[in-house]
């Protein structure tokens, strides 16, 4: 992994880090709707990112590529579920637990690329697993079922949406800042923009059906309702936060994994629950979120995380440099 690779991947994850903190305060004290902000965050990071890159013959095949829609789909449901998951677990809870990522990056990596497995990798790989294990147990036992389900589909979905950014043809580590930013911001505006229509549709439905008949309807009784739709909270934050950082998030990280490859990033990504600790026990002091759960152990268990991730880095780093001098 390079330094520029690194370079890019800590910049991603600050970026994130404040992602889901704003997210937290928004869904929990604010009540907003995980799937209604999620939409309108992508939405606006999305035209933010148009702006900047323009239009060009780059856009129509982003439109006409089957990478674009599968990675506009993946991109929204990890949205979607992670947003969900903070309604019962803080966030450094949530990036200990998307740790995970780290074991599905390293198979996919494997099986479907043949990237060779070191041994570093399968003993960092087993020493994080426990930690996870170790965290999930700590979880309050009245929300813990739930907030593991919504965190295993969030981060296997993250996973999928960042092999799918490697694998984009269109996206090129060569093409300039505007290339990619055009690339970003259309498979976002497509996908968010066809899934905040059909919520909202969803919504209309809702409020002019009787709970009997919504409730012989699953799926439509999942989805927000027209109250939903019309708390002005959904907007407030999802705008700005699409604005200022989802959509440089979503550049560089594009960037970051055509620079380095799935699995190094999504290692490297690992230091995320140092950044995301700190900025919320410095946001905890305002009394907008609760930290109260976040024990001893489960910064322990963070801390050997981190240091496991560390290590794995180093390791690849070394048979890298061996390989390049033989």
């Amino acid at each position: 992994m390079t330094l520029l690779g690194i370079s890019l991947s800590l910049i991603t994850m600050l970026l994130w880090s404040i992602d889901i903190i704003v997210s937290r305060i928004a869904i929990t004290q604010y009540e907003g709707s995980p799937a209604i902000f999620a939409c309108v965050m992508l939405l606006s990071a999305a035209v933010i990112l148009i702006i900047i890159g323009g239009s060009g013959q780059k856009s129509l095949k982003t439109i006409k590529s089957p990478y674009s829609w599968a990675y506009g789909v993946t991109q929204i449901i990890a949205n979607i579920f992670t947003i969900s998951a903070l309604a019962y677990i803080t966030n450094t809870e949530l990036t200990l637990l998307y740790r995970f990522n780290i074991l599905i990056s390293l198979v996919i990596g494997t099986v479907f690329f043949a990237r060779s497995m070191g041994k570093a990798d399968v003993w960092g790989s087993f020493i994080i697993l426990l930690c996870i294990i170790f965290v999930s147990f700590n979880l309050p036992p009245e929300t813990r079922n739930i907030a593991l389900f919504l965190c295993f589909i969030g981060c296997f979905t993250q996973v999928v949406r960042t092999v799918i950014a490697e694998t984009h043809p269109i996206s090129d580590a060569k093409d300039t800042i505007r290339d990619r930013c055009q690339v970003a911001g259309y498979v976002m505006f497509i996908t968010s923009f066809m899934f905040l229509a059909v919520t909202y549709t969803g919504a209309v439905l809702k409020a002019e059906m009787s709970v009997e008949a919504i409730n012989k309807m699953p799926f439509l009784a999942q989805m927000p309702t027209f109250e939903d739709v019309m708390n002005i909270n959904n907007y407030a934050f999802g705008i700005p936060l699409g604005v200022l950082i989802y959509g440089p998030g979503v550049y560089f990280y594009f960037w970051a994994t055509k620079v380095s490859k799935t699995e190094n990033f999504t290692i490297a990504i690992t230091f995320m629950p140092v950044v995301t600790y700190v900025l919320e026990m410095l946001v905890s002091t305002t009394g907008l979120l609760d930290v109260s759960n976040i024990g001893t152990s489960d910064l322990a268990a963070g801390g050997i995380i981190v240091i496991t991730a560390l290590l794995m880095i180093l390791m690849r780093r070394k048979k890298a440099v061996s390989k390049a001098g033989a």
